[in-house]
C-alpha cells in the first residue's frame, strides 16, 4: 500500500480525485460542494510532501494561504444562510474571549474558559438563527 501511495500519478492524480469526488458528495446537501477541489488540492499537498510546519518557502505559503481561502469561503457560504441579527452576535465572540480570566489557572484552563465564553456566544447566535428560522 505504501508503494502505491508512493507512485507519483497516485499522489498528483488519482488520490485527489478520488478525495474531491468523495468531499464533494459528502458536501453537496449544504451547498459547499466548492470545498472538494480544496480538499483534493491538500490531499496532493499531504501526499508528496505533508503540510508545512515553517513558512519559510514560497510553497509552504501558498499552501497555508490555500488552506485559510478554503475555510473563509466555506464560512461566507454558511453565513450566508444566516441571519444579519445572528452575525452580529457572532461579531461579539472576540469581546467575549477578552472577558477576565482567572490569573493563576493552569493556561489549559484558561483556555477552556475562553473557550466556553466563545461557544455562549456562538451558542447564543444559532438560537437566534434558529427562531429566526421558525418564524
Amino acid at each position: 500500500m505504501a508503494a502505491f501511495l508512493a507512485h507519483p500519478a497516485v499522489q498528483g492524480g488519482l488520490a485527489p480525485f478520488v478525495i474531491g469526488i468523495v468531499v464533494a458528495g459528502l458536501a453537496f446537501g449544504l451547498r459547499l460542494s466548492g470545498i472538494a477541489a480544496a480538499a483534493g488540492f491538500f490531499a496532493a499537498v499531504y501526499l508528496t510532501g505533508g503540510f508545512p510546519v515553517d513558512l519559510r518557502t514560497s510553497m509552504h505559503k501558498i499552501v497555508t494561504l490555500g488552506m485559510a481561502a478554503a475555510a473563509i469561503g466555506a464560512a461566507s457560504v454558511m453565513l450566508a444562510r444566516v441571519p444579519w441579527f445572528a452575525v452580529a452576535v457572532l461579531g461579539l465572540v472576540p469581546l467575549a474571549v477578552r472577558l477576565p480570566l482567572p490569573e493563576r489557572a493552569h493556561p489549559a484552563i484558561q483556555v477552556l474558559i475562553a473557550s466556553i465564553y466563545a461557544l455562549t456566544i456562538a451558542g447564543a447566535s444559532l438560537s437566534l438563527t434558529w427562531v429566526a428560522r421558525r418564524a
